[in-house]
């Protein structure tokens, strides 16, 4: 059963408490849902799944908090969302803290968002450009791209998910209805006057 079956049939704490329990039988089933319970003990777990588990939780609360909603209803639509690992899919970069250090926009749809942007378009944070997406460049500029041939320009078509992202460039969005962050390009509306 892959991540996305399992996904369907169990939602939210229950899909991931039993991805993290799985992992956990691999050293010493050692599953304890408040974080790592054998640190500084000479043992074989070493993993800290069971500090993800708790980190998790705790941010679905941060979310819950800021979208009126519950961490339960976070976290299933988080579930629903991961495709993969729970050790990668949990990350700052990709559920970035709502403390104020990084700055998150929250918004309670993409229509209350698409009213914020005010159609200006997006800037690509790869080749400078002005794309229609939030995530895709569609600006039509010629670059040379990192995984192209040295010396041959292609069309832009940078992405903002992926390993560089948008290089700290872009922004990140909170959508209440979807319960979920987006990293997308910055947009022109928001940008700063040089």
């Amino acid at each position: 059963m892959n991540t996305n079956e399992m996904n369907e049939t169990k939602r939210g704490i229950e899909s991931l408490k039993e991805a993290v329990m799985k992992d956990c039988v691999g050293g010493e089933n050692c599953f304890c849902e408040t974080g790592c319970s054998h640190q500084g003990e000479r043992t074989k777990c070493f993993h800290k799944y069971c500090d993800k588990y708790a980190w998790v939780l705790q941010r679905a609360k941060q979310y819950a908090d800021a979208a009126g909603s519950t961490a339960e209803a976070i976290l299933e639509a988080w579930e629903k969302d991961r495709d993969y690992w729970y050790m990668n899919y949990y990350q700052d970069c990709e559920q970035p803290p709502l403390d104020g250090k990084q700055k998150v926009h929250i918004f309670e749809n993409a229509e209350e968002f698409q009213k914020a942007v005010d159609g200006k378009g997006f800037r690509c944070p790869y080749c400078g450009g002005v794309s229609t997406k939030p995530g895709k460049c569609d600006s039509g500029l010629q670059v040379a791209l990192i995984n192209g041939k040295k010396g041959k320009k292609e069309t832009c078509n940078w992405c903002a998910g992926g390993l560089f992202k948008t290089f700290g460039k872009g922004a990140s969005v909170f959508l209440k209805d979807r319960a979920l962050v987006f990293e997308i390009f910055m947009p022109i509306a928001w940008e700063q006057p040089k």
